[in-house]
């Protein structure tokens, strides 16, 4: 987490890096199946169990850019929904999160949406 402030080069190239990757196997198997799926999931856990892992200013700048990209490659290559997977604590980061998959949401239980230090 470090390095996307004290080494945003490398930071941006790891993520760039997973994003390849990830895109390139979504791309792959929902040209095959793309037509028979209802929901499409990505795990990026973003909290503890009381608190975002980074700041929503971090997240909206750093993060968030490839966390679209994905979900537009896969909305490019089904019609299924989107649904993003996170643990902890992802109250701030709602707002960002909605944005790029819309409503749909899956939330652990025991996982907090908003714990007593954000009220």
């Amino acid at each position: 987490m470090e390095d996307l402030v004290m080494n945003p080069a490398f930071s941006e190239g790891l993520m760039e890096r997973v994003l390849s990757v990830s895109a390139g196997i979504a791309e792959y198997l929902l040209e095959e199946v793309g037509d028979y799926v209802d929901v499409v999931l990505f795990p990026d856990d973003l909290g503890f169990q009381d608190r975002p892992y980074m700041r929503q200013s971090m997240y909206t700048e750093k993060v968030k850019p490839y966390h679209r990209r994905l979900e537009e490659t896969i909305k490019s290559n089904t019609s299924a929904k989107v649904l993003m997977h996170s643990d902890g604590s992802i109250y701030k980061h709602l707002p960002d999160i909605i944005d790029i998959v819309g409503n749909i949401q899956q939330v652990l239980p025991g996982a907090r949406l908003r714990t007593c230090a954000e009220r």
